[in-house]
């Protein structure tokens, strides 16, 4: 005689709850700062600059997010990471960024005493502020 109440036991299992991990990566103040110019890359944005940016956020000196603005080609658009081959690479700690996109900081203060680092078309750099500020 076959006994079905061996098979209906509930089996009891082990779950395993991974916890939940923040780094760096995901909570940087540019990250709100980016938002923001996304909403302000149009055809307009392209006319006016013509260039392509792109900009290393660095933490502890060591690039955590890189982020790539497209001002050149068609309306334009914001990536997070590498897209378009830039004119210019702009590298500046999260903090330095989120004070120089405030008005905090002046950018050719923070050129000169290093906190912010241009490649490639500086003179195209200058064009930013039609984005940038909030």
């Amino acid at each position: 005689m076959l006994r079905l109440t061996a098979l209906a036991r509930p089996v009891a299992r082990a779950v395993t709850i991974r916890p939940l991990s923040v780094s760096v990566k995901n909570l940087l103040g540019s990250d709100a700062v980016f938002a923001k110019m996304e909403n302000r890359i149009d055809a307009a944005a392209v006319a006016k600059v013509k260039g392509v940016f792109r900009f290393d956020i660095q933490e502890k000196k060591k690039t955590v997010k890189t982020w790539t603005a497209d001002l050149k080609n068609g309306d334009g658009s914001l990536v997070e990471g590498e897209g378009t081959k830039p004119d210019v690479t702009i590298i500046v700690s999260d903090e330095d960024f989120v004070k120089l996109a405030a008005g905090e900081l002046d950018a050719q203060k923070a050129f000169f005493s290093g906190k912010l680092k241009v490649k490639g078309n500086i003179m195209l750099s200058q064009k930013l502020g039609a984005i940038l500020k909030n």
